[in-house]
């Protein structure tokens, strides 16, 4: 991997596709969704083998997870790139962050970043 082709993102998954190349290698095709200033960015992420085990058995549609990986092409007819996770792991489940006490939490943060910067 090229050492300036690093890629860390975090963001909300929005599906998780599995799947079997021909050759029988385990791979997983999911999105996560990235929010700017109101408008929603779907990042295509595609992962091999044994991050794609830890895709299958740790992570959930909703989960905000974050990715280390870069970019890479999924050699299709389709040229779109898409994210090659080189690792994944999940920093809130859907359910905890839908808890009242991390949403009450988080949201009072937000308000005081808001307003320390207004």
């Amino acid at each position: 991997m090229d050492s300036m082709n690093i890629i860390i993102q975090t963001g909300n998954v929005g599906r998780i596709d599995p799947g079997i190349t021909m050759n029988g290698k385990q791979v997983a095709n999911f999105s996560i969704a990235k929010d700017f200033g109101g408008k929603r960015l779907w990042l295509e992420i595609k992962a091999w083998e044994k991050v794609a085990e830890e895709v299958y058995d740790k992570v959930s549609i909703g989960d905000l997870i974050l990715i280390k990986g870069h970019y890479g092409s999924d050699y299709s007819d389709d040229p779109k790139p898409v994210i090659i996770a080189d690792s994944v792991q999940v920093l809130l489940t859907k359910e905890l962050w839908n808890s009242s006490l991390v949403k009450n939490h988080t949201n009072n943060n937000i308000k005081k970043l808001k307003n320390k910067f207004s």
